[in-house]
């Protein structure tokens, strides 16, 4: 009986995985660096510090303060010149 118990929670583990486990959207608060704004076109292009939080790829923008206005999703980052997956405020 045990192993029949084990075996379901694996099984209901791996379900939760494939059915959108890794859709998780870690929250961040970025603060646009004053004369970085480089493309205001499709794709914009901005110079952000991360205050809080974790910045990962595909992480959804939008904009509080105005009724969350979803702006877009972030494609990629750069820190130094150099392409990362995740930037957290001690990076930023």
């Amino acid at each position: 009986m045990f192993d029949d118990f084990t075996a379901y929670v694996k099984k209901c583990q791996d379900d939760r995985k494939e059915g959108g486990g890794g859709n998780a959207i870690f929250p961040c608060a970025l603060e646009i660096v004053k004369d970085a704004v480089f493309n205001r076109g499709n794709p914009i292009i901005i110079g952000v510090s991360v205050t809080a939080g974790m910045l990962k790829i595909g992480t959804p923008l939008c904009v509080p303060e105005k009724e969350n206005l979803r702006i877009g999703v972030v494609e990629s980052i750069e820190l130094n010149k150099k392409s990362v997956n995740v930037v957290r405020p001690k990076d930023g």
